[in-house]
């Protein structure tokens, strides 16, 4: 028999829906034979809300999903009716109810700050008629206006709100619907495409710029609908001017969104990655110069759900969850091969559990990403001027995150992607730590020669490539922590005696420049490790370790430091010390790949 639905998002500016968007939503409802409608509200009023499509309903029931308060504006401060709320209009045969509900805030502290108020909420729908039951799991979200780092840490968060921890393949039956949608406030609006403020780009037509990536790849429903202006869209010219709180965007663009799985749609986005990422939405209610809503409503095309088998229901919901991230893998699950069997039954369930479960792939690159937006906006507050370039070194551009080899078992596959991971997140704590332009370019060229891992290699030798390289990472940091040590003394030598130079020093310097150099070579990481574990041989060592000065007073300065820390080592020597500490570690495997 099956069901038709319409998916909606509606940020209403802390008030009512307003009296022409409950007009147009009643009126589709009767006139387009629905079943069901869902409106994701945020910034809602809940009891003005909720009072305007009462007074509205003919032939329909509105039943209100769990609020999700939020204070948003000074107004909103002392009272907890207005947030994000799930509405459902349906018709009188249809019997609905709210299963679960599952919010995510970005801060639980209502006071520290807007985290508590940006996040969204999960909530699992189950709708029966005549014997018949469909399960649908809802997402309404609402992102963050100012940050692309934060909004990504929100995606993240809202993300892993329709993943489920299973175990087997009747926990994975369970946790799947036959739809998932949302309707959601992207807070995704038009950049500058110059410094010149001229002309703009909307953001999702640009899906591989660093700061749509998440959205993209790690869909909340395979379609999306939208319009090209959805706040304050019936302003003229808001789609140009320039937003005074958000640097190097406009005041418009598209915001808001509403998505929903269709494995349809996913079959023609395998077939060509030039299919339009956000079709025209079927309904789109502007908003009105005397009401609070001051974001469109926008409205999905009618979905039509039915009742498929448990195989097919599963492996189609894994499918559309992978169009983006691993369009090789989804497309395998797809094709008339995957036959339902008990072993694809276990092949769907691995790859749910390593991909797509709370801990999988997926949900741990989202996290990533968000952690590197954070650190490319530090680097833009230190150094503008080097941006792009260091937008090269976070990001990886325009591929999938996970692409599959053919040759290889999925079991193969997901602990190379793994590893991938594991080095890409090892990068990530040292780039936030690297205190030089140098020092971080240092680290992105062992981190590309550590990305040529063989993909075939055994598991075992993965994680042993992953501790040498974490090896590598921890002597870049000491070898530039030193090196920027010694070019300062060299300063302040040249200041005091330009006359008498010290010649140790520069020794030193040379040697410091010679392991650099080592950093650079084009070699496996063991390789690397090797070599300079050669040149850091003992004559090398005894001259680091050496006090540049000879004097009483240096001499009781290191016996006093001595008597109160318990060494007396030079900087040198501390270089040297925990160097070769580091060089003696055995590659023996440390981390383990994530299967649950």
């Amino acid at each position: 028999m099956g069901l038709s639905i319409r998916v909606f998002t509606l940020n209403c500016g802390n008030g009512s829906l307003g009296e022409t968007a409950a007009d147009k939503i009643v009126q589709q409802f009767e006139e387009t034979n629905a079943d069901l409608f869902i409106l994701n509200c945020q910034e809602v009023n809940f009891d003005k809300a909720l009072s305007e499509l009462a007074n509205r309903k003919r032939n329909a029931v509105v039943l209100a999903g769990p609020p999700m308060v939020t204070h948003t504006k000074l107004s909103t401060q002392l009272h907890h009716n207005t947030g994000m709320m799930t509405i459902i209009i349906h018709k009188r045969d249809l019997q609905v109810a709210v299963a679960n509900n599952q919010p995510a805030r970005r801060a639980a502290n209502r006071f520290g700050g807007s985290g508590y108020n940006k996040g969204g909420a999960l909530t699992r729908i189950v709708a029966s008629r005549e014997g018949e039951s469909f399960t649908i799991d809802d997402i309404n979200a609402h992102l963050d206006a100012f940050s692309d780092a934060t909004r990504a840490q929100d995606w993240a968060n809202i993300h892993r709100l329709q993943k489920y921890p299973v175990s087997d393949w009747e926990g994975l039956c369970a946790a799947m619907p036959d739809l998932s949608c949302s309707g959601f406030d992207a807070n995704t609006r038009n950049k500058f495409s110059s410094s010149e403020m001229q002309a703009y780009l909307g953001a999702w037509e640009n899906p591989i710029d660093w700061d749509m990536q998440s959205l993209v790849l790690a869909p909340l429903g395979n379609v999306r609908e939208s319009q090209a202006s959805t706040y304050k869209s019936h302003q003229p010219g808001i789609l140009e001017v320039a937003d005074p709180k958000r640097p190097n965007r406009t005041r418009g663009g598209m915001v808001d969104l509403v998505a929903y799985t269709d494995v349809g749609a996913a079959k023609k986005q395998l077939q060509s990655r030039d299919s339009v990422l956000v079709k025209t939405s079927a309904i789109s209610v502007p908003p009105q110069e005397n009401e609070s809503r001051d974001h469109a409503v926008i409205g999905s095309d009618e979905i039509i759900i039915t009742k498929k088998t448990k195989f097919d229901r599963v492996r189609e919901a894994i499918a559309c969850s992978l169009v983006e991230a691993a369009p090789q893998l989804a497309a395998h699950l797809l094709s008339d091969d995957f036959e339902k069997n008990k072993a694809n039954k276990t092949y769907l369930l691995e790859v749910y559990k390593r991909y797509l479960g709370p801990e999988g792939l997926l949900q741990k690159h989202l996290q990533l990403h968000a952690e590197r937006l954070r650190i490319l906006e530090q680097s833009q507050h230190e150094n503008p001027e080097a941006e792009e370039q260091f937008k090269q070194q976070l990001f990886l551009g325009s591929q999938p995150w996970f692409i599959i080899d053919k040759d290889e078992s999925l079991e193969q596959n997901a602990d190379y992607h793994h590893s991938v991971f594991m080095l890409l997140n090892l990068h990530s704590q040292c780039l936030a730590e690297a205190a030089s332009k140098e020092e971080r370019e240092s680290l992105q060229l062992i981190v590309e020669k550590a990305l040529a891992m063989p993909k075939n290699l055994p598991l075992t030798e993965q994680q042993k490539w992953i501790k040498q390289t974490n090896q590598l990472f921890s002597i870049n940091k000491l070898l530039y922590s030193y090196d920027r040590h010694l070019r300062q003394e060299t300063e302040k030598n040249l200041l005091t005696t330009p006359e008498q130079p010290n010649i140790l020093l520069k020794i030193k310097v040379d040697m410091m420049t010679s392991l650099k150099e080592r950093l650079k070579a084009d070699k496996n990481p063991e390789e690397m490790l090797s070599e300079i574990d050669t040149e850091l041989d003992n004559e090398v060592k005894s001259i680091l370790t050496l006090h540049r000065h000879d004097d009483f007073l240096t001499h009781f300065y290191h016996k006093l430091r001595k008597l109160i820390t318990g060494t007396d080592l030079s900087y040198g020597g501390f270089f040297v010390a925990e160097t070769t500490k580091i060089l003696k570690e055995e590659a023996t495997p440390g981390v383990a790949p994530n299967s649950d």
